[in-house]
């Protein structure tokens, strides 16, 4: 029989925040609402589920509910100052994006990801623009060290899969980064721009055999 008081749940929910099980965080605080929809302390901590999975719109919607039944909470406060500084840091990627200053991008990823550590938007964005900014052998270290440490919610995702596969290619290791944006696909047969990619991929193959092919004939 599940436990009927609100507090059960989300003292679990802390302690899966700690071992960022961001996933049995946020079901445990959803679990908590169902007893009591008035439980501020639930929306509190599904707040920072949201955040550290990267969305910090529904984070804000959240964390917003429970500032409404507890408008003098000091956590509350505190926590949407956090949410407010991630916001400015987040406008400042996008403006660092459209100025093509991806070093700068990578940078402020850099320091939104302390926070929103499961976020496979950030991360994808930070590998995207280590590239753009032509710092390969980085974006290689960074994507190889989350693959061999994190959790499969991020090694098994298939937008980092698909990352992980460019940068393998663009480093030199294209039977390893082949097989990444196949496994991908395995995990979303739908991800359209890895199968733009391999498309690429595949007429680039075949333009390259063709020109060895007339060079060999003269």
């Amino acid at each position: 029989m599940a436990p009927k008081e609100a507090a059960f749940y989300t003292n679990r929910a802390i302690a899966y925040l700690k071992i960022e099980n961001f996933d049995l965080a946020m079901n445990d605080c959803k679990m908590a609402l169902e007893v009591n929809p008035s439980f501020a302390k639930a929306y509190n901590r599904m707040s920072k589920c949201h955040i550290a999975l990267g969305d910090l719109v529904q984070a804000s919607i959240i964390l917003q509910k429970s500032i409404d039944l507890e408008p003098d909470n000091a956590v509350n406060k505190k926590d949407q100052k956090a949410l407010g500084d991630l916001k400015i840091i987040q406008s400042l990627v996008d403006k660092a994006i459209a100025e093509e200053r991806y070093d700068k991008a990578v940078t402020n990823l850099s320091s939104i990801l302390k926070e929103c550590a499961q976020s496979i938007k950030h991360i994808c964005l930070k590998i995207e623009c280590l590239m753009k900014d032509y710092q390969f052998e980085e974006a290689n270290k960074y994507s190889a060290q989350l693959q061999k440490t994190s959790g499969t919610s991020i090694s098994n995702n298939p937008r980092f899969l698909m990352w992980r596969g460019k940068v393998l290619i663009y480093t030199g290791n294209e039977i390893a980064g082949k097989k990444h944006l196949t496994q991908a696909m395995q995990f979303d047969p739908d991800l359209k721009e890895c199968q733009i990619y391999i498309k690429n991929i595949k007429y680039s193959t075949e333009a390259k055999e063709k020109a060895a092919e007339l060079f060999k004939g003269g």
